[in-house]
């Protein structure tokens, strides 16, 4: 492209004059640039081409990419795997249709359904979600690491993960880490990203992103399920204090939840809202769209 831009340029001149050739040589570039932010998803251009998006056909009913709501981790039942994280731009938000938010599974996962053989997207309730299990057993009940089912599980190595539990010190090391975020956690409180030092666990000092964007993720189902879907280290152990309310962004709502959001704004009160829109006023991620006479 070097080499072959200056040339293409000459010739166009040539044909059909210097102003021509500028614009050619414009859009030429333009169009190269943003190949190059589709073809990697990149994190600055994604945010700002979704918000367009959404704010073009929702106008008001738009969700902001970096916005927070703030749940009760007990209100949360399901985690999504394989998460959405993975399959999706992280740094902005999503609509998508389908029926992920009601394929419920009976199957159990130790950390991640990714690494697990589950590659069809289902709805593990958290009962069946092994580290959240494991935690519960040894914060609450004192049982020692190594006598939990997620220490045995991940000593067997039957699944391919990454560093944190690739061999038996980075599990001890990771797990005495993860001691280390219960302690802080149960006596400062659950904080938000940009109140946290850079550590381990998911906090990003040197980040170009928000820190917004490195909260604990949930999905929204069509029906206002909020569906855990990455951050498990902080999340598991907020639903395990019964901490009442945690900052959280959303990054994939359904469809059919968006009309709703879509319904709110247009109304001109409760009254002209359907059953169904008028029975979610109050969700967490419905306040911003809901005059607060409403709530």
């Amino acid at each position: 492209m070097v080499t072959a831009l200056p040339r293409r340029f000459i010739e166009i001149t040539r044909e059909r004059g210097l102003r021509s050739a500028l614009g050619s040589t414009a859009s030429c570039l333009t169009n190269k640039t943003i190949g190059v932010y589709l073809t990697k998803k990149n994190r600055f251009f994604w945010p700002r081409y979704n918000e367009l998006k959404y704010r073009i056909k929702y106008q008001e009913a738009a969700p902001a990419p970096d916005k927070l709501i703030y749940i009760n981790p007990a209100r949360v039942e399901h985690l999504l795997t394989p998460h959405y994280w993975k399959r999706v731009s992280r740094y902005t938000t999503h609509i998508i249709d389908g029926r992920w938010d009601k394929n419920y599974s009976d199957e159990s996962v130790i950390i991640s359904g990714r690494h697990e053989g589950i590659d069809e997207p289902c709805l593990i309730p958290f009962s069946n979600f092994v580290f959240y299990n494991s935690c519960k057993d040894h914060f609450l009940k004192d049982i020692p690491w190594e006598e939990t089912e997620l220490y045995t599980l991940l000593l067997e190595n039957k699944h391919r993960y990454w560093s944190y539990y690739n061999s038996k010190e980075n599990i001890r090391n990771t797990l005495e880490e993860l001691d280390s975020l219960y302690a802080s956690i149960k006596n400062n409180g659950y904080l938000h990203q940009k109140q946290i030092d850079c550590s381990s666990f998911g906090t990003h000092e040197n980040s170009r992103n928000p820190n917004n964007y490195h909260e604990v993720a949930v999905n929204v189902g069509r029906d206002g399920e909020l569906i855990f879907d990455d951050g498990r280290h902080r999340f598991v152990i907020a639903k395990t204090l019964n901490i009442p309310k945690i900052p959280v962004r959303v990054l994939v709502r359904h469809e059919d939840w968006q009309e709703i959001r879509n319904e709110i704004v247009e109304a001109s009160s409760p009254e002209e809202l359907t059953m169904r829109s008028r029975k979610h006023l109050g969700h967490p991620d419905l306040v911003d769209v809901t005059p607060e006479p409403w709530l």
